[in-house]
Parts: structure tokens; sequence; C-alpha cells
């Protein structure tokens, strides 16, 4: 008899009631209480999964956006807020161990993630996995690249992530002009917003918001320094 449909049905079922107790916890945040629950442990979520690791990942993702929707409505606490986004964190790194292909995982990474409060080293942690994965991929190394520049302020990270962009198959020419103003550490603000309109033509319009808001914050610094 073949046990492979019944395993995967039951691994699903797990699945799913799984990621509804995790959305059921942080639901229960909008009535402020505080949220205490941990992600559950990556080597459980694939003993559970299976041979269905996608599924594991997908529900990472699925509350990932439960968390960003409790953040965006405001009714959180200051403290619930600080916790959700580590939950955030977690869930985006649980997905990209289970399935670190998964392109998804790395633009919201760069999309939310790096744009939240000190959650840029988690989201530069997150992009160098993907880069290592996906080594056919030249857009993960490219924002983990200007992460690190415009977030770390480490032009010497940026360089090194840009110089593996610009090696990889269909790499746009902005990656080897952005890899040597690095190195040169000669990139500035109008770079920085360059570059955010950039990834605002990469990226999927549900992840626009935060970077809109920080082309807003440079643009802003621009003019205060252009006008000493």
């Amino acid at each position: 008899m073949n046990r492979l449909p019944f395993f995967l049905i039951i691994s699903g079922t797990m699945l799913y009631l799984g990621a509804q107790s995790w959305h059921g916890q942080f639901i229960k945040a909008q009535n402020h209480i505080y949220i205490e629950r941990e992600t559950v442990p990556v080597t459980l979520q694939k003993v559970i999964a299976g041979p269905c690791q996608g599924l594991a990942a997908d529900a990472n993702i699925l509350s990932v956006f439960t968390i960003y929707d409790l953040i965006r409505s405001r009714s959180l606490s200051p403290e619930q807020q600080k916790h959700a986004w580590k939950q955030l964190s977690g869930y985006l790194d649980a997905a990209s161990q289970i399935d670190p292909w998964f392109k998804d995982t790395y633009r919201l990474s760069s999309g939310l993630l790096a744009f939240s409060p000190d959650g840029m080293n988690d989201a530069i942690n997150i992009l160098q996995r993907g880069s290592s994965a996906r080594t056919w991929d030249w857009e993960t190394p490219f924002l983990a690249g200007f992460i690190a520049h415009d977030r770390l302020h480490d032009d010497k990270m940026a360089f090194e992530f840009m110089k593996l962009a610009a090696q990889r198959p269909d790499a746009p020419p902005s990656a080897i002009r952005l890899a040597s103003k690095f190195l040169n550490n000669e990139s500035g603000i109008d770079v920085s917003i360059i570059f955010l309109e950039q990834m605002l033509k990469m990226l999927p319009e549900r992840y626009h918001a935060p970077i809109k808001q920080r082309i807003k914050e440079l643009g802003l610094e621009s003019i205060q320094v252009k006008g000493k």
C-alpha cells in the first residue's frame, strides 16, 4: 500500500493547524494581550513537513503577513510592536532555512524587515543565505548590498555583495557601477534614492510602502544638506 498520499495529508493538516494557531495568537494582540508565542523550531517544522518543505515555508510567510497587518493597524503597544517585528524576522528566517530558494522570502526581507526598527542585520543575514542558495540570482545579493550601504553604513560589506551580484547572469550594469562606488566610498544620498527607485521597479507593489517612506526621508535629508 502506498502510504505517501496519507502522509502528505497528515503533514498538510498539521501545518494548517499550526499556521492557524500562530495566526490566532497574533489576532489576540489586537486586544492588547502580549504576544508571547515563539516561532516553532525549524527542525520540528521540517519533520512535520516531511517532503512538503515548501508548505512549511509558505506557512511562515503567511504568519509574516499576519504580523505585518497587525503592525500597520497600530493596535499594538510599543512593547508589542518590538516583539512583533522580532517575530516577523523569526518567520522570515525560518522560511529561508526551510526553503532557501523561495524568492518571496528575500523580497519580504528587503522590502519590510530591512526598513524596520533594528531589522537590518536580520535582513542581511537572511539575504546572505539566499545569495548562497540562489546561485543564479543577482537580485538577492544586489538588495543585500544596498541594505549594507544604506542601513548599516558598511560600504565594505556592500561592495562584496554588489561584486557578487555583478558576477551573476543577467546582472544589470547598475550592479557594476554601484560596486565601484561602494568600493571607492563615493556614494551618497542621491545614489541611495536612485537605488531605492530601482527597488520599486523590481519589487511587487505590496512591498513599496516602507521603501517609499525611506525615499521621502532621504529626500528631506538631501534638501537639508544642500541648504547648508
